[in-house]
């Protein structure tokens, strides 16, 4: 940041300190040349000399032979290609052709107004340049005519005076020619200016009538088409047919695009050996184990040719500016077969048949435009298409094996049901033609039919874009990844998924386009979106807020994906400290929130200089009400950098103990040993007493407690519980096991054994093991664990409650053998008395 503020204030002061040339070329060139004066006689061979070079880089600039053979070409090219248009047939028939036709000139027309905006900007820059020069050769003329005149009048030798006039010479002869060669490219210039003016009157022309056109289009303005007998090809004799009048607009469209045409061709063969080699090298990189992941674009990876030459045919559409209807027609030929070739084994063989037929239909559509004129061929070739069309949608919708296909499936279904307004616009079409209607019929079913081909020609896309993709996730380099061992289909099934949303959102444009309501929709999407809303003194509108929720949406998805590539596959192959990369990844998220929250607020329309006052507003916020929520902010990036806390510790707060499993900006998760995860604020991780029981290293501190019988030898069980500890592999020897006698006991010698665990998470099942282990050495050792024991003394007591002691004690006695003495027979004491 501070590099960009220097350069600006660098850039600032150069602007600041620089010369006013532009003030002073805005000076008169009279009074330039009256401020003139003579050369002193001892500089005029020195000037001589310097302004010889000075002129010889002058004529550097003027026009050659060649170069005025090529401009006398390029302006009779394009005033060619005026006329050539200016004679198509069309003109004569002007308020008879439809819209699709008026579309067609239009953007003819505008081909050739951008050429002649070309020519003309191109001989303008020449002639601005000749004048400059010419005007730059006026200030050293003046000079040396008053250097002859100062000579003259000093008597100098007839050597300087010669000099002098031959300087004179030089230069009026180079102005000399900067005059003819701008006179010649004026010339040119004038003819070029003069039909730029006419075709920009012809596109306006077009433009008012393709607007009459939307109305007009709803008209019955033709016969019924059994009363169109006498319609046919009446004018075949007096003028040439369509498609022989779109032969000079495939010429000139050849001769334009010449060169363009030839970086055409190259991109193909580019394309075709970078899809070969990259086929090849996927397909041999692909692991076993994924191949029913890549097992669906095995066929279409072994076709690399059919897919380069639908992709170089698609390019054209976007190459070349201002494409004639015949050139589009043309093209759409061309991407069919390839097309047809790649769909081939990726559609059910049940709809196969009908898109084939559809296609048929369409190269039908094809041959009408090429040959189309208003009679009664072409209005039957119209019917063939829209009636076959709108048959075969009828028995798609009816074909049980197609309703079978789509249950169950929302993307099916939803094309299924497409298919009931496709057969609507074709039984529309088929009407319309019939009874006269022929330019609705148009709009409708060439319209509809279009959009069925790009449709498929998307999917088309869709598939070799997700088949390269899907061959690159499951490679052997990138199937390697732990990100796509462990969320491979996950993965893969996010970025197809944005692939087919992109493909079929572009889809939705081109259908707008096709039926001419792209202006519509998008004036009223302008109308509701983006016209602006007072409130008050403020204005804003709809997209602007939908713009800040995408942004801010689109910047927390960003900094999830980037998170997730990070912690899955770059900390885990980098050498960290602990809590360092989840240091890293907060302080990234907070950055990423950050940036995408400022370019939000000006997506949102607010003025970046009105931001402090809403900080100012946000600040009030802080203090009233939002102060537990920026406290927790802060403390996220207090975590953050002094990383008291990571991810993985084992941590202590109040009541609350388990494993860090995230630190959030606002919130950490906290996973407890039964299962449950708790939303921990920051700001208590920060505020209250926390114990970290992992916080340098993973090593925990084991412990077991026992009590043995009195009687034991200690030293015995102190040996026997240090050989317990020692016998386990998962306890660490440094710091050795420690076992120590506690004491005396109520019933029982104490003793404790502590021992050291590697890793924290094993503590309890280490704890158990040596436990267990302690439990049988001590049943070896004939070691008695004793239960608690209490001598009860009965002062006094009813005999029926003695009479069942010695009942139980007989009743054991018997059992065991063991003797006890009866109850409520003791010997006289002081004071005691025999019950």
């Amino acid at each position: 940041m501070r590099l960009i503020l220097l350069t600006m204030l660098v850039l600032a002061i150069q602007v600041l300190s620089a010369p006013n040339i532009n003030g002073q070329d805005n000076v008169p060139l009279d009074s330039l040349l009256a401020q003139v004066q003579a050369i002193p006689v001892a500089e005029i061979s020195v000037q001589a000399t310097s302004i010889s070079s000075t002129l010889a880089e002058k004529r550097k600039i003027l026009l050659t032979e060649d170069e005025q053979t090529r401009y006398d070409q390029q302006v009779d090219s394009v005033l060619a290609r005026y006329d050539v248009i200016m004679e198509d047939p069309r003109h004569k028939k002007f308020d008879k052709i439809n819209s699709r036709e008026l579309e067609s000139l239009k953007n003819d027309w505008r081909n050739v107004s951008l050429r002649l905006e070309e020519t003309q900007k191109e001989l303008t820059r020449r002639v601005e340049t000749f004048e400059n020069e010419k005007a730059s050769l006026q200030i050293p003329l003046r000079r040396w005519n008053l250097t002859l005149e100062q000579a003259s009048n000093e008597n100098a030798t007839q050597t300087v005076l010669e000099q002098i006039r031959s300087t004179i010479n030089a230069i009026e002869q180079v102005i000399g020619y900067l005059n003819e060669n701008s006179d010649f490219l004026q010339d040119d210039m004038v003819a070029v200016s003069e039909k730029l003016i006419s075709s920009n009157g012809i596109i306006q022309t077009f433009v008012v009538k393709l607007d009459e056109s939307t109305i007009q289009r709803f008209r019955f303005d033709k016969p019924v088409i059994w009363k169109d007998s006498l319609y046919v090809r009446d004018t075949a004799m007096a003028e040439p047919g369509y498609f022989g009048a779109n032969i000079p607009v495939i010429k000139g469209f050849v001769a334009d695009n010449s060169r363009k045409m030839i970086v055409h061709l190259a991109l193909f063969i580019l394309i075709t050996i970078v899809l070969v080699s990259m086929f090849r090298r996927l397909q041999k990189s692909i692991a076993k184990k994924d191949e029913k992941y890549v097992s669906r674009t095995r066929i279409l990876m072994s076709k690399p040719i059919a897919t380069s030459l639908m992709i170089t045919f698609t390019i054209t559409l976007i190459y070349y500016t201002n494409i004639p209807q015949v050139i589009r027609s043309l093209n759409a030929v061309l991407i069919l077969v390839p097309m047809t070739l790649l769909i081939t084994h990726n559609i059910h063989r049940v709809i196969r048949k009908y898109i084939y037929l559809l296609l048929s239909f369409v190269l039908i559509m094809v041959f009408h435009d090429l040959t189309y004129r208003e009679d009664l061929f072409n209005r039957l070739l119209m019917l063939i298409v829209c009636s076959g069309s709108f048959i075969s949608i009828v028995f798609m919708i009816r074909d049980r094996s197609i309703q079978e296909l789509v249950n169950g499936n929302i993307s099916r279904q939803i094309l299924y049901y497409l298919l009931y307004i496709v057969g609507l616009m074709m039984g529309i079409a088929t009407v319309t033609n019939i009874f006269g209607g022929v330019f609705m019929a148009e709009y409708f079913g060439i319209s509809t039919l279009y959009s069925i081909i790009t449709a498929i020609l998307v999917y088309s896309f869709i598939l070799v874009i997700n088949g390269i993709l899907i061959m690159i996730i499951y490679s052997r380099g990138i199937s390697s990844l732990t990100v796509i061992k462990n969320f491979g289909p996950t993965v893969e099934k996010r970025i197809t998924g944005f692939v087919t949303l992109a493909g079929w959102s572009i889809w939705v444009l081109l259908i707008l386009r096709e039926f001419t309501i792209n202006d519509e929709v998008f004036g009223w999407f302008n109308r509701v979106f983006v016209a602006p809303i007072k409130i008050g003194s403020t204005q804003i509108s709809l997209l602007n807020i939908i713009l800040f929720f995408f942004i801010i949406w689109l910047t927390i998805t960003i900094s999830r994906i980037i998170r997730f590539f990070l912690e899955g596959d770059v900390f885990t192959r980098l050498k960290l400290k602990k809590g360092v990369p989840g240091a890293i990844s907060l302080m990234l998220r907070i950055t990423l929130i950050t940036i995408g929250f400022l370019i939000a607020i000006a997506a949102a329309g607010v003025r970046m200089e009105k931001l402090a006052i809403l900080l100012g507003a946000f600040g009030v916020g802080i203090g009233f009400g939002l102060q537990n929520i920026f406290n927790n902010l802060i403390s996220g990036i207090i975590l953050a950098f002094e990383r008291p806390i990571n991810e993985g510790d084992i941590i202590e707060v109040g009541a609350l103990m388990g494993i860090v499993k995230e630190i959030g900006i606002r919130a950490s998760i906290i996973k407890t040993y039964d299962g449950s995860e708790v939303i921990v604020p920051n700001g208590n991780l920060i505020s209250n007493e926390l114990i970290n029981w992992t916080l340098s290293d993973q090593r925990r501190r084991g412990e077991v407690r026992l009590g043995v019988a009195y009687g034991t030898d200690p030293q015995k069980v102190l040996d026997l519980l240090l050989e317990a500890a020692e016998s386990n592999e998962r306890v660490l020897d440094y710091p050795k096991p420690w076992a120590i006698f506690l004491g005396f006991g109520e019933s029982s010698f104490d003793f404790r054994l502590l021992f050291w665990i590697a890793d924290a998470d094993t503590r309890l099942t280490i704890q158990s093991e040596v436990t267990v282990r302690i439990n049988q050495m001590i049943k070896e050792a004939g070691i008695v664990i004793p239960f608690p024991q209490h001598d009860l003394h009965l002062r006094s007591a009813d005999a029926k409650i003695f009479d069942r002691i010695n009942m139980v004690d007989e009743s054991i006695s018997k059992k065991t053998g063991e003797q006890f003495p009866k109850a409520g027979k003791q010997k006289k004491g002081p004071g005691d008395e025999t019950p």
